[in-house]
């Protein structure tokens, strides 16, 4: 993953990016820390998919670097994180993700796939205030309902309700 981020600090003009890690168990969080420092060269970068599902050494520590990585692409339109089945994402990694997140002003497109993770009413209900600032905001879209039932529909209410203030807002699912 070292070489990977050191291959995106010469690819400074992208402007999408698609990684598919999905079931790579060798993927963990030094690695997500290795891609945040080469995503944080990616300046013009407009959309981002990462598919980091069924990837079991990741956690929260992982998410957080991640976010910190997303924090500089100023002109990122759209994002795509899978990371569905990953047990050791809780509400702290989730939570990291939405502050990296809400520094994105241009971003128009969220998809989060966390499902069968370890999430909460709280960690929803906090990414949604942490979210509510996305002035260009026109889509957002969740998995995160799992087996464990860590999210409730009044969770989900609370999460649409704080989101709808956003004007351009068009599009809130949540699964």
């Amino acid at each position: 993953m070292k070489n990977l981020s050191q291959g995106l600090e010469t690819l400074f003009s992208l402007q999408s990016i698609n990684f598919n890690f999905d079931s790579c168990n060798q993927i963990t969080d030094e690695s997500m820390n290795n891609l945040s420092e080469g995503l944080k060269r990616l300046n013009s970068l407009k959309h981002l998919k990462i598919k980091l599902s069924w990837c079991s050494n990741i956690t929260d520590d992982g998410l957080q670097s991640l976010a910190e990585g997303l924090k500089n692409l100023n002109f990122l339109l759209s994002t795509d994180l899978k990371f569905d089945r990953c047990h050791e994402i809780t509400d702290c990694g989730l939570n990291s993700l939405g502050q990296g997140l809400q520094k994105l002003s241009s971003l128009q497109s969220i998809d989060i796939d966390a499902k069968e993770g370890r999430i909460t009413n709280a960690g929803l209900v906090q990414l949604g205030e942490d979210m509510r600032n996305l002035v260009s905001l026109r889509s957002i879209k969740l998995k995160i309902f799992s087996d464990y039932d860590t999210i409730t529909q009044e969770g989900a209410n609370t999460f649409d309700k704080i989101l709808r203030k956003l004007v351009h807002l068009k599009t809130v699912e949540i699964k």
